[in-house]
């Protein structure tokens, strides 16, 4: 007598079709604050995209001189700087490399706590006191007024987008890279990773 072998479910990531696909859109789309965060992000995006191509112009220099710091209003939503400077114009034409610095810095502090959280959190011993080490000297010194130093001693020539996305990645992996040690430490404590360990994998 043969038994026909069971059926293995699938996880919704390997099932094809819509099916599986809508599940792993199912937070975004159930959960009010994950929907509020992608409706925010699609809104930045679009001015990112669309505001310089519709930002208003500063008109001629006798307007601007009569608009300086002038409050908001119709013709200045945002109002005007201290050179008459429409403020919204700014704002619209600087979203695209604001955004650029922002994914770009990210990606590297991604990188970094990636790299030295899990292993460290994988490793253990000497490379997490190591890493922890660094990561805890790194957590003690405040972004901002590294910033400033490094911005002091970098000649202006060299003050480009790249140069921004360093310093920011380099002062924001930390707190990333204690949040995935404890992840990782956390899967290397169960029991299916030890069974693996003992039998030798």
């Amino acid at each position: 007598m043969t038994v026909a072998p069971a059926e293995v479910e699938l996880p919704p990531v390997l099932r094809s079709g819509s099916r599986g696909r809508m599940r792993l859109l199912a937070p975004l789309v159930t959960n009010r604050i994950a929907r509020l965060g992608v409706a925010l992000l699609a809104l930045v995006l679009a001015a990112a995209i669309v505001g310089p191509l519709v930002a208003p112009g500063n008109g001629s220099i006798v307007a601007m001189l009569g608009a300086r710091n002038s409050a908001p209003s119709w013709s200045h939503p945002f109002g005007t700087t201290i050179q008459g400077l429409d403020v919204l114009t700014q704002v619209l034409n600087a979203a695209p490399l604001t955004l650029a610095l922002v994914a770009g810095s990210t990606a590297i502090a991604l990188l970094i706590a990636v790299a030295l959280g899990v292993a460290a959190g994988a490793f253990g011993g000497r490379v997490d006191a190591f890493v922890s080490g660094i990561t805890g000297v790194c957590l003690t010194i405040p972004l901002i007024p590294l910033a400033i130093v490094i911005a002091g001693v970098v000649p202006k020539q060299q003050h480009t987008a790249l140069a921004t996305m360093l310093m920011i990645g380099l002062g924001s992996w930390p707190a990333e890279a204690r949040v995935l040690r404890a992840q990782a430490l956390a899967l290397r404590s169960t029991d299916f990773v030890a069974s693996a360990v003992t039998i030798g994998e």
